[in-house]
């Protein structure tokens, strides 16, 4: 690693290290601070294989104990310099486990393989979790592949939900829960249909729901679900139909919605709650 050193009266454009991928550690003499005044700090990316520019805050500790904290400081001006609000964002890195803690958070961009820039945090090592004390306000998209959690009130203005749109009419059809909440086959049907839930049981905790719609367009002879599985297991008999009886028939030149309630009670154990509609 190179070092710099008495760059008191340097620009820092001369401060450059002198072999290639080499880093530029700046250590002040003691405990003090390294301060860069300037209008704007600049990252810049170096085609380095598409991955930059990157902000870097490392914590290393051996007590398990210990929060390392970093913080990036501002201050909001008036036109005449002057002081308006003043604030930080501040990175901690706790590991109260047991052994040393290791945590890292980038604040970075991401060129991704067709040109589009991603800004982004990465958190990594004991750091396992974001806690936002105040709402996220004014953000166009949150987008978590992933699954969110909301543990205390969502407030929603507007939901889009996606839809799976198809054409199939015969058969079994597969619906995958963790892909949609709501499957459309847009081909009319040409015989009684088999059902197959999937990825039920490990998507869900005790005590948790899911809801499902599947919209089936009928031609002049009104075909409809006879077989319902959820992960390989036949469910049709245990179904709890609104009005106390499955179905026997659909809706001839309709589009007939049935809607499933499926509730885990134990392992691999549901309570599935069903509707037949008829829009025409």
């Amino acid at each position: 690693m190179t070092r710099a050193r008495n760059i008191a009266n340097r620009a820092l454009s001369d401060i450059t290290s002198p072999n290639a991928n080499q880093n530029i550690t700046i250590t002040p003499n003691g405990g003090g601070d390294v301060i860069a005044e300037t209008d704007t700090l600049t990252l810049n990316n170096t085609s380095d294989g598409g991955t930059g520019p990157s902000f870097v805050l490392n914590h290393v500790t051996a007590s398990p104990a210990t929060t390392d904290t970093s913080a990036i400081k501002y201050t909001t001006t008036d036109s005449g310099g002057n002081p308006i609000t003043a604030g930080q964002i501040t990175f901690r890195s706790p590991d109260l486990t047991s052994g040393a803690a290791a945590g890292r958070i980038d604040m970075r961009v991401k060129e991704t393989d067709s040109g589009i820039a991603q800004t982004y945090f990465r958190i990594e090592g004991n750091s396992e979790q974001v806690t936002f004390f105040k709402p996220i306000v004014n953000s166009s998209l949150i987008e978590a592949n992933g699954g969110l959690e909301v543990n205390g009130k969502l407030d929603i203005e507007e939901v889009a939900e996606k839809v799976f749109v198809y054409g199939q009419g015969g058969g079994a059809f597969s619906y995958d829960t963790t892909a949609q909440a709501v499957a459309y086959d847009t081909t009319a049907q040409f015989q009684n249909r088999t059902l197959s839930f999937t990825n039920v049981n490990s998507s869900m905790t005790d005590g948790q729901s899911k809801t499902l719609t599947w919209i089936l367009t009928t031609g002049t002879t009104a075909y409809y679900p006879t077989t319902i599985f959820i992960d390989g297991s036949n469910v049709s008999s245990s179904i709890k139909w609104q009005g106390g009886s499955a179905p026997t028939s659909g809706n001839a030149s309709s589009l007939d919605i049935y809607t499933f309630t499926i509730i885990k009670t134990a392992n691999a154990t549901f309570t599935v709650l069903a509707s037949q509609t008829q829009f025409a």
